[in-house]
């Protein structure tokens, strides 16, 4: 099995695919800079590219003579595999955190020079849950965490149950809808088990044999 991302958000603004090809061309991979465009495609309504951002830390490296820690730079490189809709104002992105979606805007907006903004999507993981359990196979709810979960009148935080069926687990999830911030699940796919973890933002992290990826991210993109 081997763990994937999908990070779905909207961008709005976006000019038509060949325009946004021809920016991606003309921007190509600068020697030095924060962003690299590594591939681009484009189709009928949609662009499927991947950039780099590069950024520098301090990592510690040890010096045996003087026995002493020094600080060095480092480059660091992100890879960010993503789709766009001009169309549908829909950004997916294929690998890394949810401030990806941002780096992706950020990019377009201030170094392609597209007048674009983007926005989370909003989800309510409770409803995407509910729809996820009648539309797989064999479907579990396995945890969720909650924000501002009383346990009694001396207890308030995060809480983050886990169930041993997923009976019991919708049931709770039904009485603290409103403060649900992720929810884990599984079910199976045509190769084998999915794991997945819906959040609010529709950033979903999911694990499942590499012949079901395309599956699974149907799957996802019915949620979002």
């Amino acid at each position: 099995m081997a763990s994937f991302r999908l990070n779905v958000a909207r961008i709005r603004g976006l000019p038509p695919v060949k325009d946004i090809v021809s920016a991606l061309k003309q921007f190509g991979m600068p020697a030095k800079g924060e962003f690299g465009v590594i591939s681009y495609a484009g189709t009928a309504d949609s662009v499927t590219a991947e950039i780099i951002h590069r950024s520098r830390e301090l990592v510690g490296r040890l010096d045996p003579t003087g026995q002493k820690v020094i600080p060095t730079p480092v480059e660091r490189i992100i890879a960010y595999p993503f789709q766009v809709s001009p169309a549908k104002e829909r950004l997916e992105i294929h690998a890394g955190a949810a401030n990806g979606i941002e780096k992706i805007g950020t990019f377009m907006a201030s170094h392609l020079s597209l007048t674009v903004t983007t926005e989370l999507v909003e989800l309510d993981v409770v409803r995407a849950v509910g729809k996820l359990s009648s539309r797989v196979e064999r479907f579990r709810l396995h945890s969720v965490r909650l924000e501002g979960y009383a346990y009694n009148s001396y207890m308030v935080g995060t809480y983050s149950p886990r169930f041993l069926d997923s009976e019991h687990g919708l049931e709770f999830l039904a009485e603290h809808d409103e403060g649900v911030l992720s929810a884990c699940v599984r079910f199976v796919g045509p190769n084998g088990r999915v794991s997945l973890i819906i959040t609010r933002n529709a950033c979903f992290t999911y694990s499942c044999e590499e012949a079901d990826q395309d599956f699974a991210k149907t799957v996802l993109r019915r949620l979002a």
